[in-house]
């Protein structure tokens, strides 16, 4: 059941989903989504399971807020890098900011975070090879317009969260 909500949890939001649309958008073939994938899922956990030990606890505002600018970052990527290298690390660091949204849930509940985190990991990971099957198939200007309305949703988005 933990892994369940872990799962649930990650697939919980529009930010979540449309970051995982972002992430396969970035992608330029199989194996560079795998390692975009692999280092976000890192990232995420470190972050979930590094947080707990910090000093600093975000408010839940903020962690949504920062979702939103890494839909936004990994959009402008997108657009103005095509071709840019060592996206793996970006991902890696978008996927700490989302590992915070799991802090929060697993402080909430007071679940285990490795259930959690692996229900949360398997249901991003069918999520991203299903979107990158769309992705893949899709002509460059119609990912181009994509990218383009990810970025103003996570601009959107943002402004929202700091104003609500």
């Amino acid at each position: 059941s933990e892994s369940a909500a872990g799962a649930m949890r990650a697939l919980g939001g529009a930010v979540q989903l449309l970051f995982l649309a972002a992430l396969a958008l970035a992608a330029r073939g199989r194996n560079q989504l795998v390692a975009l994938a692999a280092m976000f899922l890192m990232g995420q956990a470190a972050s979930a399971l590094v947080a707990p030990h910090a000093l600093w606890q975000p408010a839940p505002r903020f962690v949504e807020a920062a979702g939103a600018l890494t839909v936004a970052y990994l959009a402008v990527e997108i657009l103005l890098l095509p071709q840019a290298g060592a996206r793996w690390v970006i991902a890696g660091v978008l996927g700490v900011v989302h590992g915070l949204y799991f802090r929060l849930f697993l402080q909430a509940t007071g679940y285990q975070a490795g259930y959690v985190l692996a229900g949360a990991a398997l249901a991003e990971l069918v999520v991203i090879g299903v979107l990158a099957l769309v992705v893949f198939r899709l002509p460059r200007v119609a990912q181009k317009v994509a990218a383009c309305a990810l970025l103003g949703f996570g601009i959107v988005w943002f402004a929202v969260r700091l104003r609500g």
